[in-house]
């Protein structure tokens, strides 16, 4: 058997058959059956492969006779090779180790020498940087050679900075250790010179500054003395001791500045200072900081582009906060809101001006950015306790609301709950901002936040032509919330929050008494209850309700120009949004849904109240309708009279009430914003009032013809049940006409003038419905379904 006949054979895995028969849910029994077929098909196989080639089965064993001869002569010289191949391989793992252990002798040798070399050149340093201090303490007026002085100083600066990096590569070894004491006397001797001449320099720029100003002319010496101060700063930062260069700066310079503006209040507490000392002060600093720091900041720049010193951030504005908050601590505590709030504006201001003073220093340098990564920045602004402003701003308000009863104001006080939809869009900082809103300039008046309430109230209501006390209240507190002496923008959400409440205040009020007046009235008699005081009370809530809307809107567009705008994300802090006008409409049309939400109740209250009203008129107008209707039947029947060619004086009267209504709503306006509530609500009285008043005459005009119509037939039928005749059967069959309808068949007036007295009567009522018709058109509304129908209905009596 050829060995390409075999096949390849794959072990069998007996714990792989187990489990799979386990899988297949088979038992031992079943097991050991399907082996023992398996093994008796085998059997079988084997005996038919032998019978098959039995010849090459016999052959077997002569074929491998000679095979360990064969296996053994193979053998001898692999085992020989393997022995050469095992001996080289321990001759080369030797060489390998050699040349490793001279490798590693060789980088010892380098390291060595390498460290050989840092010492000798860290000798030379000492020697260099000794060298280079006492050529510069040889100079005995440094003041006068002040350049060659702070030159030494650099070249020793130099040594210094390359000295501590030797020091700190080679810490550990005995040379170096011993050269610490050397080294260290070094670096003093070396700050000790640059401190001496940053100080000299500095109070040199100072003086120069001062005698500029005095004269009014440039001095040489001013660019010197920053030159000398641009050396020492560079020296600084090559030994990496620029906080020390920036505390000397701030010693030297800024602190005298915050000693002289502060003055006797450094040892103060800042708890209700006044506004105008305070602005004097950041005034002062600002006029410095714009005659000495600018000038010396721009001057360092220019010298030392790319350098890590940035002056307004880390000297000028660090030292000028830590100096306020430490001496004024309790100048951010809202104790006299009036103060504190012209304060804070002064103070954001202030914040403004100072990175915009400072934004011509340096093309590449965004101010904002680095006041906004300075500490002190944040913590400055930390310290303005704006919760605390708009707490007390919220209560006084809130208990203004409440008037005597208190009561009222409730559910503002306890904080109404806000639907997600009434929010205010965008963040709530809670920190001054660099671009805080300076449109403010009122003045404090002292006392209490915004004086005496009641006169504020009362003249708010005499100026917007209000009737009640609860609108006026409501006018006043929104007012309130965004007046320049009380609104702060980062405050722009919670005032936001504070108007939709007080809305919803008003609303509620307003709903309630407009609810309880509706149900006072409803009890009274129709003739007295249009003039009653609780019309007048249901009138003035509706007129107050659109005059408050008109200024919620006029306050909401004005309140919107003032909402903090959104930074830019390419500009740095104090830039505004360049798109503010698109933010600012989205935002206007946001308060306006959050208004509108918070106003469709009391809408809804206003129309149910003025709807109330037109009934009262409808009830009042038509309670004669159906004497009056009786007595035109009584003055036509059986008197003679001329057919009737005007109408009846009471369809003018029917809408007395009406048109009085309509004066007094005229009369309520006291100003330009009631225009829309007299045009709404009169058209809201004539439509429904000209609506209900035609229906009910459509009904009582065609029960009256109807009436007419019951006795002219019964009255037919008599006659003929007189006069014996057999035509009242056929009259009374059912081919007859009703004779309930308001026109019965055959009836046809127009182009005639009636003789009969029903035919009288029905021509009188068609005038009088088509009077109705008449003065309903020209008061520009529209009658009733029911009564347009009965006017085409009775067209046939007519003219």
């Amino acid at each position: 058997m050829a060995a390409d006949d075999v096949p390849p054979r794959t072990p069998f895995d007996v714990a792989a058959y187990a489990a799979q028969s386990q899988r297949q849910g088979k038992g031992l029994a079943a097991m050991h059956t399907e082996l023992n077929g398996q093994l008796r098909g085998v059997r079988r196989e084997l005996h038919s492969l032998i019978n098959h080639r039995y010849e090459d089965f016999l052959g077997l064993s002569t074929s491998l006779t000679e095979v360990d001869a064969t296996i053994g002569s193979v053998k001898a010289p692999l085992a020989d090779i393997r022995s050469k191949v095992q001996s080289a391989h321990c001759d080369l793992a030797a060489r390998l180790d050699y040349v490793d252990s001279r490798l590693r002798y060789r980088a010892a040798i380098r390291e060595k020498r390498l460290l050989l070399r840092l010492f000798i050149d860290l000798a030379q340093l000492l020697d260099r940087a000794d060298a280079v201090l006492e050529e510069a303490a040889a100079i005995t007026a440094p003041a006068a050679a002040g350049a060659e002085y702070a030159k030494c100083l650099e070249r020793a600066a130099v040594d210094v900075s390359q000295i501590r990096y030797f020091t700190c590569k080679g810490s550990g070894h005995p040379f170096v250790q011993q050269a610490a004491d050397r080294v260290r006397r070094i670096e003093d001797t070396l700050l000790a010179a640059l401190g001496q001449l940053l100080t000299t320099s500095i109070t040199r720029y100072l003086n120069m500054q001062q005698q500029q100003q005095e004269a009014a002319a440039a001095d040489k010496g001013d660019s010197s003395a920053v030159a000398m101060i641009a050396l020492c700063l560079r020296a600084y930062s090559t030994v990496e001791e620029d906080a020390r260069a920036e505390d000397i700066l701030r010693d030297q310079m800024v602190k005298p500045l915050m000693a002289d503006v502060l003055g006797d209040l450094a040892s103060g507490k800042g708890m209700g200072m006044d506004p105008q000392v305070f602005a004097s002060m950041l005034q002062q600093i600002l006029t410095f900081m714009s005659r000495v720091g600018v000038p010396l900041a721009s001057e360092i720049e220019a010298r030392l582009p790319g350098s890590e010193y940035a002056l307004e951030s880390r000297v000028f504005w660090r030292e000028i906060a830590a100096s306020l908050m430490n001496a004024l601590p309790l100048l951010f505590v809202p104790g006299i809101p009036e103060r504190f709030h012209h304060n804070y504006l002064a103070a954001s201001r202030f914040m403004a001006s100072f990175g915009a003073i400072f934004a011509s220093v340096g093309e590449d340098r965004a101010v904002g950015e680095l006041l906004g990564a300075e500490p002190t920045y944040a913590e400055f602004n930390r310290k303005w306790q704006l919760s605390a402003y708009y707490t007390i701003c919220k209560k006084h308000i809130v208990d203004t609301l409440g008037g005597k009863g208190g009561g009222a104001a409730d559910g503002a006080r306890r904080g109404l709950a806000l639907s997600p939809a009434l929010g205010a869009a965008g963040s709530r900082p809670g920190t001054p901002s660099s671009v805080a809103s300076q449109t403010s300039r009122a003045t404090p008046t002292g006392g209490r936040i915004g004086g005496p309430e009641t006169d504020d109230i009362a003249q708010a209501q005499i100026g917007a032509g209000l009737y009640t006390e609860s609108a006026a209240k409501a006018m006043w507190a929104i007012a309130r919330c965004w007046a320049p002496r009380v609104y702060i923008e980062p405050l722009a959400s919670r005032f936001w929050q504070l108007t939709v409440q007080i809305l919803m205040w008003y609303c509620q009020s307003a709903m309630q008494e407009l609810r309880q007046l509706v149900k006072t009235s409803s009890g009274l008699a129709d003739a007295g209850a249009l003039e009653s005081p609780e019309v007048d009370g249901l009138l003035h809530h509706v007129h107050d309700s659109f005059v408050l809307r008109v200024h919620v809107a006029d306050q909401m567009r004005s309140a919107t120009c003032r909402l903090p705008e959104p930074p830019s994300a390419a500009a740095g802090e104090g830039t505004a949004y360049s798109g503010g006008g698109g933010f600012r409409e989205a935002m206007l049309g946001s308060m306006e849904a959050a208004v509108d939400h918070t106003w469709a109740p009391l809408v809804h209250t206003v129309n149910d109240a003025v709807d109330h009203l037109a009934s009262t008129i409808v009830t009042a107008s038509c309670a004669n309708l159906a004497s009056q209707l009786r007595r035109t039947t009584s003055l036509f029947r059986h008197t003679n009279r001329e057919p009737p060619t005007t109408p009846s004086p009471f369809v003018a009267k029917l809408f007395a009430l009406l048109s009085a209504a309509e004066a007094r709503v005229d009369s309520m306006q006291r100003s330009d914003d009631a225009h829309e509530f007299a045009r709404i609500t009169r058209h809201r009285l004539r439509t429904a009032v000209c609506a209900a008043i035609s229906r009910e005459m459509a009904t009582a005009c065609s029960e009256a013809l109807a009436t007419i119509s019951k006795t002219e037939a019964s009255l037919l039928r008599l006659r003929r049940t007189r006069a014996g005749s057999g035509a009242a059967g056929t009259t009374g069959g059912g081919t007859a006409a009703p004779d309930d309808l308001p026109v019965p068949a055959g009836v046809d007036l127009r182009g005639m003038a009636p003789a009969a007295d029903n035919d009288k009567i029905r021509r009188q009522v068609w005038l009088d419905v088509a009077e109705t018709a008449r003065i309903i058109a020209a008061r520009g509304a529209q009658p009733h379904g029911d009564f347009a129908a009965f006017e085409q209905l009775i067209a046939p009596l007519g003219v």
